[in-house]
Formats: C-alpha cells, sequence, structure tokens
C-alpha cells in the first residue's frame, strides 16, 4: 500500500508531464480509451493514460467520477488524483483570464476620464501635478479587450 508522500509524488510528477490542454473535443473520443488503461496491469500505461486524461481536461472529469466507486484501489486513486489535477488546472486558467473591459471616451477630460477608469478597474490611479491640463480632452474607444490590454491603450492616448 502507498503512502500520502508516494501519491503526492505522483500526482506532482504527472502536473509536471502533461501538455498545456489541448483541443478537448477532439480528444474526447479518447476518453474511453485512456479509463480503461488506467487498469492496466503496467505502470507506464497507467502514467500514460492519466497523463492524456489530463489533457483531454473537463470532458474526462464525469467518466473519472464513475471511478471512484471502483473496486480497484489503484483505479480509484488514479481517478481522484487526475480530477484534482484537472480541476486544479480548470481554476488557475479561469483566474489567470483577464476579464473584458470596454473603455470609452469622446473627447472626455482627463481628469473625468481617470476617475472612471479607477471606478470601472478598481485602480487607484492619480494624475501627477506636473501633468498640466488635467482638463485636456482624450479620445479614446478600446473596444472589448483584455483588463491590462483596455488600461494600456488608456494610458497610451491619455499621453505623457
Amino acid at each position: 500500500m502507498r503512502g500520502p508522500r508516494a501519491l503526492i509524488t505522483a500526482a506532482v510528477a504527472l502536473l509536471a508531464s502533461v501538455p498545456a490542454f489541448g483541443d478537448e473535443k477532439a480528444a474526447a473520443p479518447s476518453v474511453a480509451g485512456a479509463i480503461e488503461k488506467l487498469a492496466s496491469p503496467r505502470f507506464a500505461v497507467r502514467e500514460q493514460a492519466a497523463r492524456e486524461l489530463i489533457a483531454v481536461g473537463q470532458p474526462a472529469l464525469k467518466p473519472l467520477a464513475e471511478l471512484l466507486n471502483s473496486s480497484d484501489e489503484e483505479v480509484r486513486n488514479r481517478a481522484t488524483n487526475v480530477i484534482r489535477l484537472i480541476e486544479r488546472r480548470i481554476e488557475n486558467d479561469a483566474i489567470l483570464r483577464a476579464p473584458k473591459l470596454r473603455l470609452q471616451y469622446d473627447a472626455k477630460p482627463l481628469d473625468e476620464a481617470v476617475a472612471d477608469l479607477n471606478k470601472k478597474t478598481g485602480l487607484a490611479l492619480v494624475l501627477d501635478p506636473k501633468v498640466g491640463n488635467t482638463k485636456r480632452p482624450i479620445t479614446l474607444d478600446t473596444g472589448e479587450v483584455a483588463y491590462w490590454e483596455a488600461v494600456e491603450k488608456f494610458l497610451t492616448a491619455a499621453g505623457p
């Protein structure tokens, strides 16, 4: 029987060796085959199957969840670890995905535009007194872009 340390080591090794999520729809048909391979008597085959399932991502979660009641302890442990790794990757992707933002100003005074930007983004930008005319107009339409891209476009349009 394996201890918790061995399971953690195996999970870390699996995560490190997994490529980025691929085309999940194209990979979904391979889920059934990979699920079967989790019960293989060969360690290398089980490891490869786990990597394939992790690469598939979310579509593999439901079939993996069905394995949590398996009578085979190895299959249950592998399914548990693969589910955790897939869920962790999904959570990380959601955190890293930048929210979308659109900034649209038509000859709006700079100080008002900065206040609006702060309100929309939660930033606390302050105009430097050396800016000069804080009432100079700014015209900008970023379109629906990633949060940081919108802020960068604003700063470029606001100028020095």
